[in-house]
């Protein structure tokens, strides 16, 4: 954090920006319904005020993370708001700071309107901002500092700035979820600024301030769900150092001088190639060989950005089970995998015109996985199944790239379902997918890697374009699929798992002149499908069920054979009375 603005006109004007992510995984075996999250953010200062400097303290209930707009939540592909109701009660954005670059989902939030400005409210001051009510649910609070030892072993001062203790004024955000099924997650962001005046003058003597938000999950009990509580709460801290060299006195006239300087050199690498070098030397005496007089060189002026490209899978294991024959809806697929990239500029230059290019294992290779001891696969049948365009998510914005990958778009549309599938009952085989590896344990596992460079995979490129990424800037790419049952469950029982793997690539447009480290412009993110065994099992052979019943049999014979040694058939039984007294009194009668 900085200086601060005293005027805050515009959502920048506060400070930088802070996303609190949190992520609800349904780790099954069952589906849950009817369930809550609640966020305890702090919204401002406890009014018991901050460690105090040397010259001043801070106003009570000045702004800490400043939410500016409702939860987003992403669920399968969708998107949407938590309405809150703090959104009435005013504290979500309860300035009404209004940026001119709103978050856009139009392919998501469709009639969605963007929010107006409010009348006479365009300028927020910063006399407005501390007359805001700081009404604290907490009877006192005083916020933390603490000195604390950190893994590298130096002793740091922080101050502390959490729900708990009450040095926040914290209030909740709530979003509900009516189904998480069973190997499901749903991400949540919160979206907020870190607000520069309010720590910028009193906090210079500390090192860093944590400032944490705390999540808790809840299911209608009424479900009847038996379910661990111990993981239903986690902390978000963001840790805020402040911008020390920004907070001292008036900048110096030769400091002035050198950013200058330092511009026209900037400018000078920008409109020129290379820098030209002449040196002449005369003198008045007498020349005996005037040709060595003259001195040139020419320095080519160099522009270098590195590109890194790192990749992961959410998750990086699934299970694949029986699979369904008639697909219709894309649950009836599989397992859902996202294959997140990450692109990350280094620096010291920006770069322009940046392409990635994702070769996607759509299909397998019409040779075929390797074989189980029944029947082959169907060559050709579906890997991992592409649902969507990459999402790109890029300073906070999102857009979908628009690739097209030919006239044989292989993706679900919302008017296009699959049919009914058959699997072919001959194809080639090729073993060399199959191999055996040794894992970091030590064990020996048999695997079957499939891949775009081998050929085990029939594989689509997949293309995103970038104008502009900034130096340190970072850009995140997400494809989701699903990992296609069918297409893996009778034919890979021998197999201990299956990796899937999909490939990207970077690059830059050569025309800019751009010096680049292409060794870290390639990633590879891999998937391990292990098999659902208990769900692939066969039926019961012939000889085991017969093989039973004669052992029951023979059990029951022993058993019978024991009794009938010890005299149980032969003991004697005992007349029953009522039986005596009826026989007496016919004999009475009789005579």
């Amino acid at each position: 954090f900085s200086k601060g603005n005293r005027l805050v006109v515009d959502e920048v004007d506060i400070g930088p920006q802070v996303v609190h992510v949190y992520t609800i995984t349904n780790r099954g075996p069952f589906y849950a319904r009817n369930v809550s999250l609640t966020v305890s953010w702090p919204l401002q200062l406890s009014p018991a005020g901050p460690p105090t400097s040397s010259n001043r303290q801070l106003a009570p209930g000045g702004w800490a993370l400043y939410a500016l707009e409702d939860p987003l939540v992403r669920h399968n592909g969708q998107f949407r708001r938590c309405a809150s109701p703090t959104r009435a009660q005013k504290t979500i954005n309860p300035m009404g700071v209004y940026n001119d670059e709103t978050l856009k989902l139009d392919y998501q939030l469709a009639k969605r309107q963007r929010p107006k400005r409010a009348t006479g409210r365009t300028d927020r001051t910063e006399t407005e901002a501390e007359a805001a009510p700081a009404t604290s649910i907490f009877d006192s609070g005083r916020i933390l500092r603490k000195e604390v030892e950190e893994s590298s072993g130096a002793k740091v001062r922080i101050a502390d700035i959490n729900c708990k203790d009450g040095s926040a004024l914290c209030v909740p955000l709530h979003c509900h979820f009516d189904y998480i099924g069973r190997n499901d997650s749903v991400l949540i962001e919160i979206r907020a600024r870190l607000w520069n005046f309010t720590f910028s003058a009193d906090y210079r003597a500390i090192d860093y301030v944590a400032i944490s938000s705390e999540g808790f999950i809840e299911v209608d009990p009424s479900q009847g769900i038996l379910e661990d509580v111990t993981n239903n709460f986690a902390r978000v801290t963001t840790h805020a150092y402040p911008d020390r060299p920004q907070q001292e006195g008036q900048v110096r006239v030769w400091m002035l001088l050198l950013a200058v300087l330092i511009g026209l050199a900037l400018l000078g690498l920008l409109v020129l190639a290379s820098l030209n070098f002449r040196a002449l030397l005369n003198s008045s005496s007498v020349e005996k060989d005037p040709t060595n007089n003259e001195w040139s060189a020419e320095v080519q002026l160099i522009k270098e950005a590195d590109l890194q490209l790192e990749g992961a899978s959410r998750p990086a294991i699934v299970r694949f089970s029986k699979g369904n024959r008639l697909v219709v809806d894309e649950v009836d697929i599989g397992p859902q995998v996202v294959h997140v990239y990450t692109i990350t500029n280094r620096g010291p230059f920006y770069a322009r015109n940046v392409s990635l290019t994702v070769s996607w294992p759509l299909q397998l290779s019409p040779a075929g996985p390797p074989t189980s001891s029944t029947r082959q696969l169907a060559p050709g049948g579906w890997a991992l199944y592409a649902l969507e365009d990459p999402l790109v998510r890029h300073n906070g914005q999102f857009r979908r790239c628009k690739d097209r990958k030919g006239p044989r778009d292989e993706r679900i549309g919302p008017k296009q379902r699959p049919r009914r599938l058959r699997r072919p009952q001959s194809s080639t085989a090729d073993a060399s997918l199959r191999k055996e590896v040794e894992e970091s344990s030590g064990a020996k596992v048999r695997i079957a890697d499939i891949n775009c460079k081998d050929g085990s995979a029939l594989c689509v490129p997949l293309h995103c374009h970038f104008d502009y990424i900034g130096r340190n800037d970072s850009v995140l790419i997400e494809i989701r699929a699903r990992l296609w049952n069918f297409t893996f469950s009778a034919d890979y029982r021998a197999i201990d798992y299956v990796a899937i793997s999909s490939e990207g690539f970077i690059e830059v447009d050569p025309s800019q002149g751009i010096l680049e480290d292409v060794t870290n412009n390639f990633a590879r993110v891999t998937t391990h499908a292990y098999p659902d065994r208990p769900q692939q099992e066969g039926q019961v052979r012939v000889w085991m069920l017969l093989l039973a019943v004669l052992i029951g049999l023979a059990l029951l014979g022993l058993l019978v054979l024991c009794c009938s040694r010890l005299g149980f058939f032969k003991r004697k039984r005992p007349e029953s009375l009522l039986h005596q007294a009826h026989y007496q009194h016919n004999r009475e009668y009789d005579g």
